[in-house]
Parts: C-alpha cells; sequence; structure tokens
C-alpha cells in the first residue's frame, strides 16, 4: 500500500469539498510522460494544500486524501468532457485559467496527466505531518512518496486525523463517508500490522485451502468486509470489528503460529483503536478437537465452521 503526499491548490480542494465530490480528477500541468511508479489501485493520496501553512517554516497540512483508481492522459477538451466540474472548478474557463496560472510555460500543456480518485475524505481540520514527527521539505511543490522513507506512515496518518474527524459539511452529502474513513484507517493498521509479521509457511494447497475459506465466509455475512490479504478479512459492525483469519487445524504447529500471529495482530490493533470491540474470528473447514476450542475459548476467539462444498 503506497501513499503520496501531493501539493494541491485550496482553491480546487475547497470546491471539491463544498460540492461533497467524493470522486474526482486530480489533474497534473505537464506534458511530460512520466507517470506515478510503484502507485497502484488502492493507494492513497493525501491533499497538501497550499493555504494551510503554518508557523516559521510554513508547514503545509494534509486537508483530506484519495484512493487511487486509474491515471490516463488526455488533452484539455477530453478532460474537460470527460470531468467536468469534477476537476475542481465551476466551468471551462476557470478551470483553462487554473491550468495555464500553473503551467511553466503559461500556456496549456498538449498533454494533461489524470489521477482517477474515489472513496474522498475531507478531514475537520489540517493535519501536520511534524506533529506525528515526520518531516518533508517546504519547498516541495509536486509530490512525495511518504512510505520510502516512514514505515507505517498511512496508519499513522489515518489514525491521527481520526481524532481531527471527518469534514462535517462534506459528510452532509455522503453519509457512509464517516464510516468509509474509520474503515480506511483500521484497514491500514491491520495491513502495516501484517507487513511486520513473518509470513507463515503455507503449502501451495494450504494456502488455497486458507483463502477458499475466507472468501466463502466473506460470501456469507452481511454489511462492509474488507480483505486486507488472502487469509485475513475485516468484518465491520456499528463499533465492533472482527478480524477473521483461516485456522487449519491438521497441521498442530501450523495452528499454533496462525494463534500467535492473530493474537499479536489483536493486540496491535487494540492500541490503535483502543474504543472499539475488537475481536479475532477463526473460520475452519472442519470442527475442531475440544483440546484446541477450549484453548481458543479460554483466549476469548470466536471460531465458525464453513464446510467447503
Amino acid at each position: 500500500m503506497a501513499s503520496i503526499a501531493y501539493v494541491t491548490d485550496q482553491q480546487m480542494i475547497e470546491f471539491h469539498r463544498l460540492n461533497g465530490n467524493s470522486e474526482i480528477n486530480f489533474w497534473r500541468p505537464s506534458s511530460s510522460t512520466k507517470k506515478f511508479a510503484d502507485f497502484h489501485e488502492g493507494d492513497f493520496l493525501f491533499f497538501l494544500a497550499k493555504g494551510t501553512e503554518r508557523g516559521r517554516k510554513r508547514e503545509k497540512g494534509i486537508v483530506g486524501y484519495g484512493i487511487y483508481h486509474k491515471s490516463t492522459q488526455m488533452k484539455f477538451e477530453q478532460m474537460w468532457r470527460k470531468y467536468k466540474t469534477l476537476n475542481g472548478y465551476p466551468s471551462k474557463k476557470t478551470l483553462y485559467e487554473a491550468i495555464v496560472k500553473v503551467s511553466k510555460t503559461k500556456k496549456m500543456p498538449e498533454i494533461l496527466n489524470c489521477l482517477e480518485l474515489k472513496q474522498v475524505v475531507f478531514f475537520q481540520s489540517p493535519l501536520y505531518l511534524s506533529d506525528i514527527g515526520i518531516k518533508i521539505s517546504n519547498q516541495l511543490e509536486s509530490y512525495f512518496y511518504l512510505d520510502r522513507s516512514h514505515t507505517n506512515i498511512t496508519s499513522r496518518i489515518l489514525v491521527e486525523a481520526e481524532k481531527i474527524g471527518i469534514d462535517a459539511w462534506s459528510s452532509m452529502y455522503h453519509e457512509k463517508d464517516s464510516m468509509r474513513f474509520q474503515y480506511d484507517a483500521y484497514s491500514s493498521v491491520v495491513s502495516s500490522a501484517l507487513e511486520k509479521i513473518h509470513e507463515l509457511t503455507y503449502t501451495g494447497k494450504e494456502l488455497q485451502n486458507a483463502a477458499k475459506l475466507i472468501r466463502m465466509y466473506q460470501k456469507n455475512i452481511e454489511g462492509t468486509s474488507d480483505l486486507i490479504s488472502k487469509t485475513c478479512l475485516l468484518h465491520f459492525h456499528k463499533n465492533k470489528t472482527d478480524i477473521c483469519m483461516p485456522l487449519l487445524p491438521n497441521d498442530l504447529n501450523l495452528c499454533k503460529a496462525m494463534i500467535a500471529q492473530a493474537l499479536w495482530l489483536l493486540h496491535e490493533v487494540d492500541q490503535n483503536f483502543p474504543d472499539r470491540l475488537n475481536t479475532l474470528l477463526f473460520i475452519s473447514e472442519k470442527p475442531l478437537k475440544k483440546e484446541l476450542q477450549s484453548f481458543l475459548e479460554a483466549l476469548k476467539i470466536q471460531t465458525v465452521i464453513m464446510k467447503q462444498p
């Protein structure tokens, strides 16, 4: 999961916020064919906005983020026809003037790089990276790969942003944004925690069975769920989150390793979200032995039997 801080114009961000745009086109005024490297669907792009500077160092604040969907290259006319006001300006004329103003040549570039973002969220107030011990140059004029020099940066930003809260105005347009924001923060913490864990030694068939169990369970539950990895699913309730993982009881050593890793993962989550009810739920393809079932119950770990067809 990559994350980029991108310097952008506060006026454009304010237009998106006031219009409740949860999907936007984030254009780049460049005729260059250079694209973001190591940036894929589902990655985070944080808005580092001009106009939010504070202190002697004029540090810019992050005012929200969007989830990267895809990138394309278009001419100006094509871009306006496809996205219209989702480009961040109320008319074709004002958009044209804005692009020319920030273009190095002060002319309309022949080609514009377009980043289509979804699930856009705006914060109640700016978040400053220095407040969580992260420093980037205040001379930055384009973008910066946050996670190339800072570990777990996405989850750290989202956990801190949750304290600030989602923008009240934009949430009036999309009631689910507040919950989506919480899901993003939670999922990011779990993803970062999973990256710290040494991968279990599955055989090809074991991994196939484990992944199938999780997918089957996801199809049989209601509500919001995020598949974090092939073998980890998050199931969100109102103020409760189930961390769902497979349990393959045939191999006792593998079973013990699964339980140990799951408990460590739960510990990481509890530290970041102490106010939520975070529970572990193991999915097994057959009933567990009495001793193992008793052990899991003592640890307050729930189990579900999901027989494969």
